[in-house]
């Protein structure tokens, strides 16, 4: 991917993060234990072979603001942002139009991960090339999720959070 960050929290603005790819996750960025902030970014058709096609989060807590998730891929799950571990939270933003062949088209919050999306679109994220309800955001468990979502200030068109397991 564009950026390796390990233990590493640096600021990003105004960025433009397009046609990334990675072998492996997050053809933008992967974060390893790091608080990243990205305010004003635009992630568009990053492409990675298994986990978060724009972003992959691995025990980190980033801060997305003003940014949007478009045309991102991901073979495994999460289409635009996969995260494991770690509070990432998305204010003011756009993920649309992502996909993956596994689960989460838009978001997928595996173990330990627990999002918080405030005044954010959710929409359009496709699995297996289909867009369900089902289909934009997953989470492992019910504090993956929904223990953080603010359902009025959070726009799930075409969808609900999906639970997979406790």
């Amino acid at each position: 991917g564009a950026m390796f960050l390990e233990q590493a929290s640096p600021t990003a603005t105004q960025c433009r993060f397009e046609s990334n790819t990675a072998g492996q996750s997050g053809a933008a960025f992967m974060a390893l234990q790091g608080d990243p902030m990205m305010d004003q970014c635009v992630f568009d058709s990053n492409t990675a072979a298994t986990w978060g096609g724009a972003a992959h989060l691995r025990e980190s807590s980033p801060t997305f603001s003003n940014c949007e998730f478009t045309g991102n891929s991901a073979e495994h799950g999460g289409g635009a942002i996969a995260g494991q571990g770690g509070q990432p939270t998305l204010t003011d933003c756009e993920v649309v139009s992502n996909s993956t062949l596994g689960s989460g088209g838009g978001l997928r919050n595996g173990p330990g991960c627990s999002a918080i999306l405030s005044d954010t679109l959710v929409c359009g994220n496709v699995v297996n090339e289909v867009a369900t309800e089902a289909n934009q955001i997953v989470a492992s468990s019910f504090s993956g999720v929904l223990a953080h979502l603010k359902r009025k200030t959070v726009d799930l068109r075409m969808g609900t959070v999906l639970l997979i397991g406790g």
